[in-house]
């Protein structure tokens, strides 16, 4: 577990949540889901029931190659970060990194906290490279990513769509 203090004073802790915490993970995902349009999921959260999102926390809390991370602030959970290393030999060098946070602890530094400990999992588990995509209107995310040194390495043309609205994704990289 890593323990930060925010700048407003608050404690910070960022670890990998167990099977006990899955329905405050599928709590977080239909809050995060709800207030932007930015993710993958809608208001609707993740299709997991508890039971599937216990038994996914369980299996990859010890994993190396898949592992989430939860930002619990005065012990409530309002950011995830997740990382993800290729599935076989030749791509597990490549960690896809995914990342969010509520949107009243935007601006606390809780994204940054959880990109550093998402990109220093990718190292200990031997990446060589980290890549996510990001909506290409996402400016405040973007950058975030570019502040840790990500550069733009393609764009995939109407990748989401959202209340029949399209929208780019940029895809961004970043050489461990």
């Amino acid at each position: 577990m890593r323990q930060y203090t925010l700048s407003n004073g608050k404690s910070l802790n960022i670890y990998r949540p167990r099977g006990n915490s899955a329905e405050a993970v599928l709590e977080f995902y239909k809050t995060v889901g709800g207030e932007t349009d930015f993710l993958m999921i809608g208001p609707m959260g993740s299709s997991r029931t508890p039971e599937e999102m216990a038994f996914i926390l369980d299996v990859t809390a010890e994993d190396v190659a898949e592992a989430r991370y939860g930002a619990f602030l005065e012990g409530e959970l309002v950011g995830m970060c997740s990382v993800e290393l290729g599935k076989n030999p030749r791509t597990f060098h490549v960690a896809t990194v995914g990342l969010s946070v509520i949107k009243a602890c935007w601006g606390q530094g809780i994204g940054s906290y959880l990109m550093r400990t998402a990109l220093s999992h990718a190292k200990r588990a031997g990446a060589i490279k980290a890549e996510l995509g990001v909506r290409a209107d996402n400016a405040r995310a973007i950058a975030l990513y570019e502040r840790f040194g990500f550069v733009q390495c393609g764009r995939r043309t109407a990748a989401m769509c959202v209340d029949g609205e399209y929208y780019d994704e940029l895809m961004m990289e970043l050489i461990l």
